[in-house]
């Protein structure tokens, strides 16, 4: 489960916030769009290590605009960052 990562939900998400902070204020900025926040923990199946897995937050946008960012779950490292 979740619980067993060393980066648990609630630091992944507060990891998440930090790094796209200044983005989703400018997603905001238009009164009229709003946003939608996605979190999923993903299997690296194409890892050796058989216990990969990161979590992956995204964002998305009513005027089509999309933010994501992933996270690894041992180390908090983020792995890619789309803005």
């Amino acid at each position: 489960t979740s619980k067993d990562f060393v980066v648990d939900k609630t630091a992944a998400l507060s990891q998440a916030n930090k790094e796209l902070k200044e983005d989703i204020k400018n997603l905001l900025s238009d009164k009229n769009n709003k946003i939608e926040v996605v979190m999923k923990i993903l299997k690296d199946s194409s890892s050796a290590e058989i216990n990969r897995y990161y979590w992956y937050i995204g964002v998305i946008a009513t005027n089509g605009e999309t933010l994501g960012i992933l996270i690894d779950t041992n180390t908090g490292d983020i792995i890619a960052k789309k803005v």
